[in-house]
């Protein structure tokens, strides 16, 4: 009895979320260790799925959970066992966020949230004629946390808005990352 009970809780708690994916397409700018130095990454790009559990009529809290990916080329270097390889800084990161939105008319929300991540940074090499990743030159994994707001203007389901993301990361010589995103999602 009490196993059909929690179970009803369960799916009823479930069922009352609302979910949304999408894809958020920009710039990542990493900012290294010791140095005003910043690293764009043009096109940055990350798939995200949210759950909305509502607390008011206006006001719904969930988790999100984000996968990113972003590179920029360094240039052409010549490669141990290689004539000339393309080096390239690549970074990925997965995330596990909390986040608030506020929808002061049904179509317009705004929204903010904090979380925790783990991501990579890496110098990969690359063969030029064919493309291949050839190998590694350094590799770096960290834990970071983050904090980000945004905003999405929704029409029957679809959303488009935009979103700034500030993180911070544990890793030799990466101190953080900052991101510019337009966001496009679905809600269902």
């Amino acid at each position: 009895m009490v196993r059909r009970v929690f179970l009803l809780v369960l799916a009823g708690t479930f069922l009352s979320f609302g979910w949304e994916v999408g894809i958020k397409i920009g710039n990542a700018n990493v900012d290294w260790k010791g140095t005003e130095e910043k690293t764009t990454l043009h096109g940055f790009v990350a798939l995200y799925f949210d759950g909305d559990y509502p607390l008011l009529p206006f006001i719904s809290v969930g988790p999100s959970v984000e996968m990113g990916f972003g590179r920029r080329s360094i240039g052409e270097f010549v490669c141990p066992d290689w004539d000339l390889c393309r080096l390239d800084l690549t970074y990925t990161t997965l995330e596990l966020n909390g986040k608030g939105k506020i929808t002061p008319v049904p179509t317009f929300e705004v929204y903010g949230g904090v979380g925790i991540s783990y991501s990579r940074f890496g110098i990969d090499a690359y063969d030029i004629p064919t493309g291949l990743q050839i190998g590694t030159v350094t590799d770096e994994t960290g834990a970071g946390f983050q904090a980000f707001g945004g905003f999405q203007i929704r029409i029957k389901g679809v959303g488009i808005g935009g979103e700034y993301k500030l993180k911070r990361i544990d890793t030799e010589s990466i101190e953080g990352v900052d991101t510019l995103t337009f966001v496009l999602s679905y809600r269902f």
